[in-house]
């Protein structure tokens, strides 16, 4: 109705989402030094991205949250309780 092609909203949204989903492979790679997924340390990001997540607000259930409240939640986490 608001005269938006959802077809070129749909190929925009899965094109981004698979380049920041690289972006965050990239990432993963560089802080590990390996291309290897399941090394011990990727066991913590995996649980560090649920909890910011969660800290951000968003319902594990789905359907409630939002991209800013991740931003916090990941900016809490970060912090350096020994500064």
């Amino acid at each position: 109705m608001s005269s938006l092609s959802i077809d070129r909203a749909k190929i925009a949204a899965f094109t981004l989402g698979g380049f920041f989903a690289g972006l965050g492979g990239l990432y993963l790679t560089l802080q590990t030094s390996s291309g290897n997924a399941d090394i011990p340390q990727a066991g913590a990001y995996t649980l560090n991205s649920i909890a910011v997540v969660v800290m951000g607000g968003t319902s594990l259930p789905g359907g409630v949250g939002s991209a800013i409240g991740s931003i916090f939640g990941a900016l809490v986490l970060r912090q350096d309780p020994y500064r």
